[in-house]
């Protein structure tokens, strides 16, 4: 469901396209939103990810890649597969913040809004029912290692709000 919530889709739209009915996928959003992995409006303004703030422009290193590495994957644009084969080569060197784009010390809400704008830009759902090939599974391992990274600094993060 998360994938799915992009700030246009309406709810009646996301229960459509969820598939779990009006009344799960409604319970669903309110624990996102309660959660905030989900942002309401605030002061009468939607909330939106910051320009540039793309996780895989973010990372790309823009180092040169074999173009045996990119066949398959029809469905996706030759640049979005360079830059998950550059950013998934670089998974092992990244630390958590630098993979969640948050400086040392981020807690709370931050550190969810970064996951949750991350995540929807790499969660393999997001590509549903589209023929990627093998970037599937790099997809899967990017998302993992954002997911790992996340609960470390969320449990760092509260650690040190209990001192």
């Amino acid at each position: 469901m998360l994938s799915r919530v992009d700030g246009v889709s309406s709810y009646e739209q996301l229960c459509v396209v969820t598939g779990l009915g009006f009344a799960r996928t409604f319970e669903v959003l309110r624990k996102l939103k309660r959660d905030a992995f989900i942002l309401g409006a605030r002061d009468g303004n939607p909330v939106r990810p910051q320009a540039g703030a793309s996780l895989l422009e973010r990372l790309d290193d823009g180092s040169p890649v074999d173009p045996a590495l990119l066949s398959g994957g029809p469905d996706l644009a030759p640049e979005l597969k360079m830059r998950l084969v550059r950013v998934h080569r670089r998974l092992a060197n990244l630390s958590p913040h630098e993979l969640l784009g948050v400086s040392p010390g981020t807690a709370g809400g931050a550190l969810k809004r970064a996951y949750f704008v991350a995540s929807k830009e790499c969660h393999p759902d997001r590509f549903y029912r589209k023929d990627i090939g093998p970037f599937r599974a790099i997809l899967g391992e990017i998302f993992t290692h954002l997911s790992r990274a996340f609960r470390l600094l969320q449990t760092d993060s509260d650690a040190a709000q209990k001192k």
